[in-house]
């Protein structure tokens, strides 16, 4: 399937309301619903009031011990319900003045369009509603569909190469991209599509960082470390146990170092990428989740309530605190939210784990961005969600939105909801709340 400019028929599928115009990473919020399911609050009619009365109580007598030698505190005035189910997915890929939409009806189909970021204006969409996979690295936008993966000129849309072998289980890195097939492991110059190299090793899944391609052993329990330029071996080891599913025990790979752990989760074991070497482990008494960020390596322990930082490459303990649910790096990843029960949340710095700043709300943080903070509201009793936006340095309310929507971007001081009543993309000003414009989204088969 091509990619291509229809303006006949984007008329027909695509609404736009133009009001006033206005981490080039992306910056999908991911694990979003999960978190704001976990306040949902129960719909007990007859206990709502004791309920009021009860937190209200509650935080009369905690006020004293709460308020003391913190940063600042804010309460929120009246609060409002998580955002209701949305049967499809948004993802937006912001890039320079581009804003690439991908909706996936979560039924193995999805489009993609690219809208200008400052008007909304629609500008391309791809043809055909099959695309399972969509990607931004390095400038360029890898497309996946039943039919394969097309390759475009970020810019400009341009198709660049394609194949239509190639469906899924590719990874791109520093401009080669690595896919395991039923031939063995291939390695593409992700510029033109031009093969590099092949190992015969069939079935095998890989892995690319920093220039190094890690894949199985044809015998399925040792590792190999392949330079990614030619697919010469720089180390092979049977130290890491792979099995015989090949990367159970490999949990990730980030900046150079690969975290293996057992099946279990109750060990952590960090290796140096470029030379095999075990830089250290660590034995815990239980599964945790884990974390990468920079330099620092989170560990999460829902049985105990507590997040833990260790330095990457020695394993050092640098910090840790509690957390009553699984925390959430925001602005990226400056920044870690560890939120308690009840309605006290601490935002951390990662690097140090001091305390940033603390509020109090009914939700959850859900993103920053240019000093501004975004709460996910909850209520008992409208049922309808909505967001409060407060400003970082001292927790003043800057703005407060009432509406069932999903924060799907946030970048360049923009805030990027959709919501599933219409199948709106709404984009605001993150300073006031300003809706800047709307745009309507064609998810297939709704």
């Amino acid at each position: 399937m091509d990619g291509h400019d229809d303006d006949a028929e984007r008329e027909n599928e695509i609404e736009f309301l133009d009001l006033e115009p206005g981490k080039p990473d992306n910056a999908v919020l991911r694990g979003v619903l999960d978190a704001q399911q976990r306040w949902t609050p129960r719909r007990r009619r007859p206990l709502v009031a004791l309920t009021v009365v009860g937190g209200m109580v509650l935080l009369a007598l905690l006020w004293p011990a709460l308020t003391q030698s913190k940063p600042w505190l804010s309460v929120l005035p009246t609060p409002i319900t998580s955002p209701v189910g949305i049967p499809f997915r948004t993802t937006v890929l912001p890039f320079n003045d581009l804003l690439y939409i991908y909706n996936d009806n979560g039924q193995g189909g999805g489009n993609l369009e690219a809208v200008n970021a400052h008007t909304g204006t629609p500008l391309w969409h791809y043809q055909g509603n099959d695309v399972t996979r969509v990607e931004l690295v390095d400038d360029q936008l890898y497309v996946t569909s039943h039919s394969g993966l097309s390759v475009f000129n970020a810019s400009n849309r341009q198709r660049l190469w394609q194949q239509t072998a190639l469906l899924d289980g590719w990874v791109v890195n520093n401009g080669v991209l690595c896919v395991g097939t039923a031939r063995g492991i291939e390695a593409i110059n992700a510029k033109n599509g031009a093969l590099l190299w092949h190992i015969d090793n069939p079935g095998a899944s890989c892995q690319i960082d920093n220039g190094i391609v890690y894949t199985s052993a044809k015998q399925d329990t040792d590792l190999e470390a392949l330079d990614a330029r030619d697919g010469s071996l720089l180390w092979h080891s049977n130290k890491f146990t792979p099995h015989s599913d090949k990367f159970t025990s490999l949990r990730n790979v980030y900046k150079g170092i690969l975290y293996f752990s057992d099946p279990d989760m109750s060990w952590l074991q960090a290796v140096d990428g470029r030379s095999g070497t075990v830089l250290w482990q660590q034995n815990f008494p239980r599964s945790y989740n884990l974390l990468t960020q920079g330099d620092v390596v989170l560990l999460y322990w829902k049985t105990e309530e507590r997040v833990q930082a260790f330095r990457s490459r020695n394993g050092a303990l640098l910090w840790q605190h509690a957390s009553a649910f699984f925390p959430t790096l925001l602005d990226d990843g400056k920044f870690i939210v560890a939120p308690s029960e009840g309605m006290l949340t601490d935002v951390l710095r990662v690097d140090d784990g001091s305390l940033a700043w603390r509020c109090t709300f009914p939700g959850y943080i859900l993103a920053l961005t240019d000093g501004v903070g975004y709460v996910s509201m909850l209520s008992s009793t409208d049922g309808h969600s909505g967001y409060y936006a407060f400003r970082t340095s001292d927790g003043a309310v800057l703005w407060r939105l009432e509406q069932p929507l999903q924060t799907v971007m946030v970048h360049n001081g923009q805030l990027g909801m959709v919501s599933p009543v219409d199948k709106t993309l709404t984009l605001l000003r993150a300073r006031d709340g300003t809706t800047l414009w709307r745009h309507k989204l064609v998810v297939p088969g709704s």
